[in-house]
């Protein structure tokens, strides 16, 4: 694996590059069993063997994978525009500049890194699949924090699988991440008269992603059943996609980290519910393709998550909202996977009244249990936006578009 990154931090700029190369032993007896060594010229890939046994007779489990296809092949994920060192300081003060430009003499600070990672996997099993996979990611990520009445924070994200090409849109986002910025910082204490109230609520695409992200959760079948959400009936139209063959997705892959192949998963829909699962927790081959982990038994976890566009513009979404509140990104979020208790913090929010935003907000939360708020979704947008992420280390995707959900509860802080 090889990385580069550079950086901008106010008065400071940074160019760091690094490669490592391990190679790791995985293993079922009566446990799972994994050893890993940095190569750093010749290794006994017999003694990582039997230490990655070792491990797996003490540790302590039945374990019985499901069968399933046999893979070879190699994937080369395609970067169209390479990760020029100088092409990417001129970006990131292109950056800079045209926040200053926004921002007209304001007081702020602005952080801003360009990261780009080339991985080269083999994966070789003892049933014959022998796999390799080399994925070149590219993400860049800023962060903005200005003085205005008080003190305002956004931040902006772009990136997936690819060279430069991967973060192109950076200007197209760079009005609202400099406008959520100023917006938060002139923002109003929501009243506590709002704490626990039923909201109209909308979501713009980054919100709507942390959403389908904490949803997604839910959905890990080593652990979870998805029960709740067979409990509520979800809108017609309502899709929870997870698709690691995205093109440009943040988390793209041929084939998982058991070598099965990926495949598209529709997750929730028209009143079903599928889970996530890896050869351990599937209940059978078709059903596995989500496992995440080398150095670890692997997990079940998301790939490219997203709610799909339907047929709103957002525009309307927002005109036809007589009273509510429109938030923008999120700075925090959680979700009890049990219960499925959520929470997001926005970046910042809007009143809306009578189908227009009033004024910036803050000191608010959203709040509620997940498969009632997706029950509760009665309009979804036909905009749509994938922004990188991460979760436990691994790369995720997540996004989707704009939506509204009736009666969500609010806490005002």
């Amino acid at each position: 694996q090889q990385s580069i990154q550079v950086a901008l931090r106010g008065d400071s700029a940074e160019h760091l590059e690094s490669e490592t190369s391990r190679l790791i032993c995985r293993c079922i007896a009566r446990g799972y069993g994994v050893a890993c060594v940095n190569v750093n010229g010749g290794v006994d890939g017999g003694e990582v063997g039997e230490r990655a046994l070792r491990q797996a007779m003490a540790a302590e489990g039945a374990l019985h994978p499901v069968e399933v296809e046999v893979e070879e092949g190699e994937k080369k994920w395609v970067a169209r525009e390479a990760f020029d060192a100088e092409r990417v300081e001129e970006i990131l003060l292109g950056l800079r500049d045209s926040v200053y430009d926004h921002l007209k003499g304001a007081a702020f600070r602005l952080e801003a890194v360009a990261a780009f990672t080339l991985t080269d996997s083999t994966l070789i099993t003892s049933e014959g699949a022998r796999v390799r996979e080399v994925t070149p990611l590219t993400d860049l990520v800023a962060y903005l924090v200005v003085r205005g009445a008080g003190e305002g924070f956004s931040s902006l994200c772009v990136g997936g699988v690819g060279g430069l090409e991967a973060v192109a849109k950076w200007e197209e986002l760079l009005d609202g991440f400099v406008a959520r910025a100023v917006d938060s910082a002139n923002a109003k204490q929501l009243p506590l008269t709002f704490s626990w109230r039923k909201q109209t609520i909308i979501l713009d695409c980054e919100a709507t992603g942390v959403l389908a992200h904490e949803a997604a959760h839910m959905l890990e079948g080593d652990i979870y059943t998805g029960q709740p959400f067979k409990r509520v009936r979800l809108p017609e139209e309502f899709m929870l996609v997870d698709d690691p063959l995205l093109e440009h997705g943040y988390g793209s892959f041929q084939w998982d980290d058991e070598g099965v192949r990926a495949k598209r998963k529709l997750l929730l829909a028209g009143g079903n519910v599928r889970l996530l699962h890896t050869r351990l927790s599937a209940p059978s081959g078709d059903e596995a393709g989500n496992a995440h982990g080398v150095t670890h038994k692997p997990r079940p976890t998301m790939s490219n998550i997203y709610i799909a566009p339907s047929d709103w513009k957002p525009r309307e979404i927002v005109e036809e909202t007589r009273e509510g509140i429109y938030v923008k990104s999120s700075s925090e979020s959680r979700v009890t996977p049990f219960s499925g208790l959520f929470q997001l913090t926005p970046e910042v929010a809007y009143l809306v009244e009578r189908g227009e935003e009033v004024k910036p907000v803050r000191g608010l939360r959203v709040t509620g249990l997940i498969p009632r708020i997706l029950a509760s979704v009665d309009a979804i947008g036909n905009d749509f936006r994938l922004k990188p992420n991460m979760e436990k280390g691994f790369n995720v995707g997540e996004g989707g578009p704009h939506l509204r959900i009736r009666e969500c509860r609010i806490l005002a802080s």
